[in-house]
């Protein structure tokens, strides 16, 4: 009886922890959004490179390594420029930091980065980013791309109620749905969409409400990654799961959830048809990453102004600023450890750099089997050599990329900046499950089976393009699907898959089935075609370092929110001084990547740990705040 009570009194108090330490911090956070900056940035303007200074006509995000280049010394380096990775170094920077990135591609930014082909830009992973909360503008200020270095443009125009995604599922993708920026015109649309629906107001009202409150679990959810010792941060993690998720957002899958409210199966299809922004299966997904979907684009969507190239170059200049340097087409053959800790890394060329500090920013699965020697691989704990079994870990959705030059303008052609979501034959009786795996199996074996596809034009979006780009636009056409059916060339280097006729044939073959796609939804552009060009899985695999092809990194499957998952999907590693960052650490996508790098940092410099709570350092933000270091970052831009 006495074991019980003791361990009752146990629980309860790291219960009473918990709870109040997510008190503390969102009430922390509440308050910081009232803070008003002073101009400058002096915090750090007597640090100076000492390196080889980088020519100011070279674009900033296309430094190409060279060893004269890195400097002397380094406090960390980072693997990998996505924007993970360059927040965190970003942050490191402004703290006074010198940080090395390397990168392997010719180009810094991962997902954000963008390349010009038949006369025009094209996006490679940043399509439209949801209303940015005042809580992340706080660290996007924090990293040196505040709204002085990096303006957004809004996504739509009044007319359409800034609408930035239209949904298209029934036959043929016929049954059209516009989702509007704000509650209240997202609501009224599909009222006016769903005439006949009894008490539809209150079910929609009830379905927004329960999606608002299963966002509000991440505040717990990430914020526990950064607890050392980790088995504290294991231990509250499971109160967390079990207390915290009391009605299982994180456990149920969508379809069940929005079952349980929505009566009409057709609206059921259409209230799902953005899946594709986190890539599982309403019929698999947790409601709850339906959910963060649903509210990071319930006020809108925005797009970086002069293209998404412009996140990875601020970021870069925040990082030169403290005298660091990010450098590309510098492939990393691995970490070096020396006596269970990280000191420094060793190129494919040989060359090494040492630092106290070295972050991962190439997902889990390449973190793990590409960057560390067998010897250190049979030191890790089981969970990590393991990973695969112990949390059913899976890897995400694939897909082809048709990119499209057009002659005229956005005006001339009347093109919408809104996407276009495009699941045709989903309809009341069939579910996306049901026909995203005929498409998968079909594939390009079925010429009359359409693909499902993510329509957008980037040059609608963002108010520089007609000064860039004057009387020429773009397209861009997605379509998920099978990497197998790319796998027979995944050994081949590009510049001979570039030569090999049955690997041209298959892209030929898509490009004609996203092409009819295209003119399906746009007939306008027939004749207005200047050039197309397709990428596919293997392309995602070259220029992002993607081993299948997947664009989201690790799958937000319902594995990713278990203990299994959480207790290796976190900042810190087995390996002292080692870090990991990027979608597989947080969440995916843009944001999700960026707020990695806030969460690493925030592990790297010890905030959020017991040592600093007791020392009443509890958020980066505030410290640096207090300290100024945190002011609008002109002097970055120069």
């Amino acid at each position: 009886m006495g074991n019980v009570h003791g361990h009752t009194l146990l629980m309860a108090g790291l219960t009473t922890l918990l709870v109040t330490a997510m008190w503390y911090l969102s009430t922390k956070r509440r308050a910081l959004r009232a803070y008003r900056y002073r101009d400058g940035f002096a915090a750090f303007e007597d640090t100076k490179a000492t390196t080889t200074p980088r020519p100011t006509r070279m674009p900033v995000i296309q430094d190409r390594y060279l060893k004269s280049k890195v400097p002397s010394t380094l406090d960390a380096i980072v693997v990998g420029s996505g924007i993970g990775g360059l927040g965190v170094a970003a942050i490191l920077a402004r703290m006074g930091w010198r940080v090395l990135v390397l990168e392997q591609h010719d180009r810094a930014g991962g997902a954000t980065h963008t390349f010009e082909d038949m006369g025009v830009e094209f996006d490679t992973g940043t399509h439209y980013i949801g209303s940015i909360d005042p809580q992340c503008r706080e660290y996007m200020e924090l990293m040196g791309i505040g709204d002085d270095v990096l303006q957004w443009d809004p996504i739509g125009a009044h007319e359409d109620g800034f609408a930035y995604d239209k949904v298209a599922v029934g036959e043929g993708g016929s049954f059209q749905v516009a989702f509007p920026a704000g509650r209240d015109r997202f609501i009224a649309e599909l009222l006016r969409k769903f005439p006949d629906e009894p008490n539809l107001k209150e079910q929609l009202e009830a379905y927004v409400d329960l999606c608002e409150r299963a966002t509000k679990l991440s505040q717990w959810f990430y914020t526990l990654k950064v607890v050392e010792p980790q088995w504290l941060g294991s231990l509250l993690i499971r109160i967390a799961l079990f207390f915290g998720d009391r009605h299982g957002f994180m456990r149920r899958n969508t379809t069940d959830v929005i079952d349980s409210i929505i009566s009409n199966k057709l609206l059921q299809r259409v209230l799902c048809g953005q899946w594709g922004d986190h890539g599982v299966l309403p019929d698999s997904a947790p409601f709850y990453m339906h959910s963060q979907i649903v509210m990071h684009y319930m006020n809108g969507a925005v797009f970086p102004r002069g293209g998404s190239a412009k996140i990875a170059e601020g970021l870069v200049r925040s990082i030169e600023h403290s005298g660091g340097r990010v450098l590309v087409k510098a492939s990393v053959a691995q970490v070096l450890v020396k006596g269970g800790k990280a000191v420094g890394v060793q190129l494919d060329n040989g060359d090494t750099f040492h630092a106290p500090v070295v972050v991962s920013n190439i997902g889990f699965f390449n973190t793990r089997d590409k960057l560390l020697d067998s010897s250190t691989l049979a030191t890790l704990p089981p969970n990590w050599r393991q990973f695969e079994v112990v949390a059913n870990a899976q890897r995400s959705v694939t897909m082809c990329f048709l990119f499209v030059s057009l002659e005229g303008t956005v005006s001339e052609l009347a093109l919408p900046a809104y996407n276009v979501w495009s699941w045709p034959d989903v309809t009341a009786t069939t579910t996306y499950t049901e026909r995203f795996q005929e498409v998968l199996q079909k594939g390009l074996h079925d010429s009359t089976s359409r693909p499902v596809t993510f329509i957008a034009f980037p040059c609608a979006k963002e108010s520089t393009w007609h000064t860039r780009y004057p009387g020429k636009s773009n397209a861009l056409v997605l379509a998920m699907v099978n990497f197998e059916d790319f796998a027979p060339w995944a050994h081949m280097k590009s510049a001979d898959r570039d030569k090999d006729a049955a690997y041209q044939a298959i892209k030929a073959q898509w490009k004609s089935k996203l092409e009819k796609e295209l003119y399906t939804y746009y007939p306008q552009l027939q004749g207005k075609v200047k050039g197309m060009d397709v990428g596919t899985p293997l392309s995602y695999n070259t220029y992002l370092n993607a081993d299948k092809g997947e664009v989201f990194g690790l799958e937000m499957g319902k594995w990713r929110f278990t203990p299994a998952a959480f207790d290796v999907l976190r900042p810190s590693t087995p390996i002292r001084g080692f870090y990991q960052t990027g979608q597989d650490i947080v969440a995916i996508g843009i944001m999700g990547a960026l707020m990695s790098g806030v969460v690493t940092a925030h592990n790297i410099l010890k905030f959020g740990q017991l040592p600093s709570l007791a020392t009443g350092h509890f958020d980066l933000y505030d410290d640096c705040k207090q300290k100024g270091v945190v002011r609008p970052s002109k002097a970055t831009m120069a």
